[in-house]
């Protein structure tokens, strides 16, 4: 087709293994070869090679300007792609999904957007342009088993959900500049094998399933301020401020400020369910130093800034954020207001719980925020004793059920629930 005046389009059969494209077709004799030539119009139909299973090597041309969704799609024995003569910018959603066999990538310079799915199970072993996008879709790199180690370089303030999720091998990962981030999405390191997490100090949740299912999570780091509450902007919260009132403030110049507290707010839904060896979950200071009083291996203390580990963004509701773990020793700090349905359900480890106390009563005459335990939210742990505020309002159904080895409970005077 080297004569032909106009740009084609070549529906192949599935047979055909290699194709260039604008160039000779120069593999094997084919048992079928289907060609409809038509005008193209700088673009290739949507799932043209879609599960192709004996297509092997692709040489995009550089008339393309897009590559649309599916079009590589589930062709397992793709192996080799080069479109880094081409002038699209945007990898585009689903494009190389399922691309089992697919090791071997040379892409444009112009590429700044790969979307959702993009190389989602193939078998890459790096995070393909990840250095040189201003966006990324969710899953983009989901499933692909090879990736081992990944630093985040700067320019992205927030990880999209399920990012990584399923990369079974990715042990390591690291931020070039963890201040950039105040997001960290949805099951974005679900089913990885990161052994060790430090959470940006400006990302205010742990998402759901964030890393559920990582049987490798050992140990998180959480951030807190040695003066507690800061807000970005301010040195500290005004007279009688509550954390929820921290959302804006009036700066100087008597414009609003974004002000949110810093450090995580709220632990969602399954965040860390299934993290069977996860032990520790540690606070470190602003000079990235662990506090010694709360870095303790197997002990989980949350930061003074987390209100809620019932919060959910997903289907999850907000529950069972700490199930299957190897948590052994817990301290709720005062702020908290709850925990959540199933948050230590059958947490075996798990033998001491700790409700801290403020220094001094609140004007309501309360030592704490919480208010709620949710419904088996320590059931069947071997904790042996309970020391519960007298703030707590209700205490959920089967909440300690199954507490075989506990012995000494301190309930509050007039709590609901049963």
């Amino acid at each position: 087709f080297k004569c032909c005046s106009g740009n084609l389009l070549l529906l192949l059969h599935r047979s055909v293994i290699h194709v260039e494209v604008c160039g000779k077709v120069r593999e094997q004799k084919q048992s079928s070869v289907e060609l409809q030539v038509k005008p193209l119009n700088k673009g290739v139909e949507s799932t043209l090679f879609k599960n192709n299973d004996k297509l092997a090597y692709i040489q995009v041309p550089s008339f393309l300007t897009s590559l649309p969704i599916d079009v590589f799609s589930g062709c397992s024995n793709l192996k080799v792609v080069d479109f880094k003569n081409t002038s699209f910018h945007e990898i585009s959603d689903n494009a190389f999904r399922g691309c089992s066999s697919l090791v071997d990538i040379e892409i444009s310079e112009h590429i700044n957007s790969i979307g959702k799915y993009a190389f989602s199970g193939s078998a890459i072993d790096s995070a393909i342009a990840l250095e040189d996008v201003s966006s990324i879709g969710e899953a983009a790199y989901s499933n692909c088993k090879n990736i081992t180690s990944v630093v985040l370089p700067d320019g992205f303030t927030s990880i999209p959900n399920y990012l990584f999720s399923g990369c079974t091998n990715l042990t390591n990962f690291s931020f070039t500049n963890a201040d950039l981030v105040s997001s960290i999405g949805v099951g974005a390191f679900q089913n990885t094998s990161i052994s060790s997490f430090r959470f940006p100090k400006y990302c205010s949740v742990a998402a759901d399933l964030v890393f559920a299912g990582n049987t490798a999570l050992e140990r998180v780091e959480m951030w807190q301020n040695a003066n507690d509450l800061v807000v970005e902007g301010s040195d500290t919260p005004k007279e009688g401020e509550t954390i929820e009132d921290l959302n804006t403030f009036i700066g100087a110049d008597g414009t609003t400020k974004y002000g949110d507290v810093l450090g995580i707010r709220r632990i969602n839904g399954q965040a860390f369910a299934g993290c069977t060896s996860l032990a520790t979950l540690a606070l470190y200071d602003d000079n990235g130093d662990l506090i010694p009083a709360a870095s303790g291996v197997g002990d989980v203390n949350f930061p003074v800034t987390l209100t809620n580990t019932s919060g959910s963004s997903i289907d999850s509701s907000g529950k069972e954020n700490f199930i299957n773990t190897n948590v052994k020793a817990v301290k709720l700090d005062a702020n908290l207001k709850q925990v959540s349905e199933s948050c230590f359900d059958g947490v075996t480890s798990l033998t001491s719980v700790t409700f801290e106390r403020y220094a001094s009563l609140t004007p309501d005459g309360y030592d704490s925020s919480m208010k709620t335990i949710s419904k088996y939210a320590f059931r069947k742990t071997n904790i042996t004793s309970i020391d519960i505020p007298n703030s707590v309002t209700t205490v959920g159904a089967s909440a300690f059920n199954g507490c075989k080895n506990l012995d000494s409970a301190h309930l509050p005077e007039n709590p609901a629930g049963e």
